[in-house]
């Protein structure tokens, strides 16, 4: 435990992985949660007018044929 705490506060830890938070989890209120935000992150991309991902700018990516051939060895 004194390894975990030199990481996380046990004040934020959960219970159930010895801290001493004790907020609970509820999975309804959570869901809500994130559709909300995936509404909201939606329309902040959405307003990005200069956003466009055209196939023309993603490069190709080929297999190296020596990675293919140690692979097979």
């Amino acid at each position: 435990m004194k390894t975990m705490y030199n990481h996380i506060d046990p004040e934020v830890l959960p219970v159930e992985f010895g801290g001493k938070n004790n907020a609970v989890y509820n999975h309804e209120d959570y869901s809500k949660l994130m559709t909300k935000d995936d509404i909201k992150t939606a329309s902040f991309w959405a307003a990005d007018v200069n956003h466009v991902v055209s196939v023309d700018s993603v490069p190709e990516v080929k297999p190296q044929s020596s990675l293919i051939v140690a692979k097979a060895s």
